[in-house]
C-alpha cells in the first residue's frame, strides 16, 4: 500500500515514516532509519520519526562505541591488567563504591548490596554541552568472575550538562559474590559536532 501511495506521492511522510516503524519492528534498523531520514526531510517537525531516529542511532553509537570498551575492560581484567583511562578533556568523573548492609530483621548472609554514587562535571567554561549516551560497568567478584553491564541513558538516565553543571546519580547492586573490582565509564557526545552534522 505505502509503496503504491509513494508513486503517487513520494512526499507523504505517514507513509515514510510508516515504512521506517515497519522495517524497526521487524528488526531492520538501517532500512528503518533510511526511512525515517525521508520522512523528516520532508517535515523536519515530526517528533516520532525524530525520537525513532535518535534511538536507532543511538544503540549504533553505543555498540560501536561502548562495546569496545567493555570488552577491554574485561579483558584487562582477565588479564590483571586494569589501567584507569583519562577523563575526557572538560569532564570531571568522581566515583564511589560502598558495601551496604543488607534490611531486614534476618538478611541473607549470602547477598551483598553495594552503593554507587557517581559525579559528572562539565568543567570547562568554554566546552559545548554534553549529551550522555551510555554507560557501562565491568564487575569482578571473588572467585574471579567477570560481569559486563551496558545501558544507553534514555529517558530518566539520559542528561545534559551545559558547561559548569553537574549530573549526580546512584545506583545499588545486590549480588551474591563479593564484589573485588569494578570499571566504569560513560559516552557522551559533545553538541557542538550534533550541531555541525546537521548543517
Amino acid at each position: 500500500d505505502c509503496a503504491e501511495v509513494l508513486a503517487r506521492k513520494p512526499k507523504h511522510f505517514g507513509c515514510l515514516s510508516g515504512l521506517g516503524m515497519c522495517h524497526s519492528a521487524n528488526g531492520n534498523t538501517a532500512e528503518a532509519a533510511k526511512w525515517f531520514k525521508q520522512a523528516l526531510h520532508v517535515h523536519p517537525c515530526m517528533r516520532g520519526p525524530r525520537s525513532s531516529l535518535d534511538h536507532i542511532e543511538r544503540e549504533d553509537i553505543v555498540d560501536t562505541h561502548l562495546n569496545q570498551r567493555v570488552q577491554r575492560a574485561v579483558a584487562a581484567f582477565r588479564s590483571g591488567t586494569v589501567e584507569p583511562e583519562a577523563s575526557s578533556d572538560g569532564l570531571d568523573v568522581q566515583w564511589d563504591v560502598h558495601a551496604i548492609l543488607p534490611r531486614g530483621n534476618q538478611p541473607d548472609k549470602n547477598l551483598k548490596v553495594y552503593f554507587f554514587r557517581v559525579r559528572v562535571r562539565n568543567k570547562a567554561l568554554g566546552m559545548r554541552p554534553v549529551r550522555s549516551l551510555g554507560r557501562f560497568y565491568v564487575l569482578r567478584f571473588k572467585g574471579g568472575n567477570v560481569f559486563p553491564l551496558l545501558r544507553p541513558t534514555k529517558g530518566p538516565a539520559e542528561f545534559m550538562l551545559e558547561p559548569g553543571e553537574e549530573y549526580r546519580y546512584s545506583l545499588a547492586f545486590t549480588v551474591g559474590s563479593q564484589l573485588v573490582g569494578m570499571v566504569g565509564g560513560m559516552l557522551l557526545e559533545r553538541m557542538d559536532s550534533v550541531a555541525a552534522s546537521d548543517e
